[in-house]
């Protein structure tokens, strides 16, 4: 099962996230995430599940892409979360081929009480920020944890030769 089929013609740049799963009350999620042709994506930009971007999207780099939302066809977007460089926030219009899910994974930004044009609320940019600062001490910690064990592997090693 193909969560993230990538069209001919679509560019991504280094250390981009495509994200295709969440966990949900303890449950590994898997959700489709939708990329159409002609699409480019920015380096180190995040794409999470059950999103859309439709045909000729642009993606600046260090952008985010919240779940659930559809990305307007041959439109700009940058930021986190993704802005329009051209008007409205994001569009928060359904895919016809997305995935069906269970419970809120089918959210938008208009269920969490805001406007489509408007700027999103300080609290729910300050979720966004964390929700990335979460991100990076999880990374961090996954790249680390290797060099510890080899680390404890040999001081073990040297203690029991001696």
């Amino acid at each position: 099962m193909n969560l993230t089929p990538v069209p001919q013609m679509v560019g991504f740049l280094q250390d981009v996230l495509i994200t295709a799963h969440s966990i949900e009350r303890g449950f590994l999620v898997l959700s489709q995430v939708y990329i159409g042709k002609g699409c480019s994506v920015g380096m180190m930009s995040v794409i999470m599940p059950q999103t859309s971007l439709d045909n000729g999207v642009a993606l600046a780099a260090l952008s985010m892409v919240p779940m659930g939302v559809t990305l307007a066809p041959n439109t700009t977007w940058e930021g986190s979360p993704v802005r329009s460089k051209e008007g409205p926030l994001v569009s928060t219009q359904s895919k016809p081929n997305a995935s069906k899910t269970r419970g809120r994974r089918g959210a938008t930004l208009q269920d969490a009480d805001t406007v489509p044009g408007e700027p999103l609320g300080p609290m729910t940019v300050a979720a966004v920020q964390l929700s990335g600062l979460f991100m990076c001490i999880a990374a961090s910690w996954v790249a680390v944890l290797p060099a510890a064990v080899v680390a404890v592997l040999l001081w073990q090693v040297s203690t029991y030769s001696t």
